[in-house]
């Protein structure tokens, strides 16, 4: 079994996690640092949650997985106009009374994502199931069918 030595600097005390300057008290007690981080990460401060997506397909559907963890089937809304997809929602940020935050890096907020849909897919038959925090929404295909049509050229009259 490997030790492992964390080398910490002589203001933080002999004993930083038992004795009297307990280290994580330190540097919970200065915002500094989590001012810091977020300085440094600024983008990441700033933006609202966004899911991911997947989108895949196959002769019989279209498949779109969508990650929302944490949200239910309330959480979030599937419509389609005018043949696009719009998948939207509001992903709701924890909040625990009484307790200060330090480092927030999960994303909070409203979003909407809208995908304007192929020709072939069906979207009278669109479904969609929630489970471990990924949205599956599964759009059929409709049989290809031919979009020509013969126009007859009548003769001069």
């Amino acid at each position: 079994m490997s030790n492992y030595h964390v080398f910490l600097p002589s203001s933080f005390g002999v004993d930083p996690f038992f004795g009297e300057e307990n280290v994580l008290k330190r540097i919970f007690a200065n915002p500094l640092p989590w001012k810091l981080l977020n300085a440094a990460l600024p983008e990441q401060s700033t933006k609202s949650f966004l899911p991911s997506l997947d989108i895949t397909s196959d002769e019989k559907a279209y498949t779109i997985h969508a990650e929302i963890p944490g949200m239910s089937k309330d959480d979030v809304k599937l419509e389609v106009h005018e043949h696009t997809l719009v998948l939207s929602g509001e992903k709701k940020e924890e909040r625990k009374d009484g307790k200060t935050s330090h480092v927030i890096e999960r994303r909070y907020g409203s979003f909407e994502r809208t995908m304007t849909l192929p020709d072939d897919a069906d979207i009278d038959h669109i479904t969609a199931s929630n489970k471990d925090g990924v949205l599956t929404i599964t759009i059929p295909r409709t049989a290809h069918k031919e979009n020509r049509k013969a126009i007859t050229i009548n003769a001069d009259a």
